[in-house]
């Protein structure tokens, strides 16, 4: 877990998640988006 939020909070970069119906895609996601949500950040979906 720590490596994955340390690759999100890098300022460049992408992130592709995959997995089945209900294996927590979107949680993932939102969570992430979270995370780095900062007035100086920008993300594009």
């Amino acid at each position: 877990l720590s490596r994955f939020e340390r690759q999100i909070l890098k300022p460049y970069g992408m992130v592709l998640v995959t997995g089945p119906t209900g294996s927590g895609k979107t949680n993932t996601l939102y969570s992430s988006m979270n995370r780095v949500n900062t007035p100086e950040t920008n993300i594009m979906t």
